[in-house]
């Protein structure tokens, strides 16, 4: 592989690191061109040479490598194919909104898309009461789920039909949190309709289908740029909370 060629490659990604940061994609970007890089080193090495060892390993990494192409390529096209930012125009029993970080005491700018979408089905549909799921970071002033019933308490939905979910710090806590509030509630078998970012939905609706709870997904629209960057870092979350969910099943 010639000196140059890898001499440009890093310059490229340091122009596009100075410029973007250690985001998720250009993380995930980085380590995508180094797993090219040393697809093209043992392909080489393996023409040069006839060592057995060498082409052994030149078909586990190929196998390796296409296995990774075209899991990511399903992945990213489910969760792509369940964004829906459509409004349900029916009537469902619990709308649940999952949180997404806060600035001091109030909602981040993700997070009040989540609510403005919850808050488009809740004015048609305004018996329905609404789970608002999201504990507090170390950084965060009050909980996340605390900060969202001010929100929508601001935008005119009764205090008494918001109910608190403020111990989860990741999306399988939301929905197991959520679970127990439906359990406790003796409500288990009620459909809920789980409201979060258009890249985050689909990982959502599979934790709520792995805990057996019914659920509708309805999604807010993020920038270009975040929805390119989270859908990076999802491929990976959705890999990690499947298994969960398998090692939950089992259990």
């Amino acid at each position: 592989m010639k000196i140059k060629f890898i001499k440009l490659i890093v310059f490229i990604l340091t122009v596009l690191l100075i410029r973007f940061g250690f985001t998720f994609g250009m993380l995930f970007l980085t380590g995508f061109i180094l797993l090219i890089l040393g697809l093209i080193y043992i392909l080489e090495l393996s023409k040069r040479s006839n060592n057995k060892r060498v082409n052994i390993l030149k078909n586990i990494y190929i196998i390796g490598f296409i296995c990774f192409f075209i899991s990511f390529i399903t992945i990213e096209t489910l969760a792509f194919i369940n964004m829906n930012d459509e409004i349900i125009d029916k009537k469902i029993d619990y709308v649940v909104v999952l949180g997404s970080g806060l600035r001091g005491d109030k909602v981040s700018p993700i997070l009040a898309n989540r609510l403005d979408k919850a808050y488009d089905y809740i004015k048609k549909y305004n018996e329905t009461d609404v789970i608002v799921s999201g504990g507090q970071g170390k950084d965060e002033l009050i909980s996340e789920a605390r900060a969202m019933k001010n929100y929508l308490i601001q935008k005119g939905v009764g205090s008494n039909k918001i109910i608190l979910e403020d111990k989860s710090t990741s999306t399988i806590e939301n929905i197991k949190y959520t679970k127990d509030i439906l359990k406790e509630k003796k409500e288990l078998h009620k459909t809920i309709l789980l409201v979060t970012s258009d890249y985050h939905i689909f990982r959502s609706k599979m934790i709520a289908n792995g805990f057996g709870i019914d659920n509708i997904g309805i999604s807010s629209k993020s920038s270009t740029f975040l929805r390119v960057n989270y859908m990076f870092r999802e491929y990976f979350t959705i890999i990690k909370d499947f298994i969960y969910l398998k090692f939950y099943k089992i259990n």
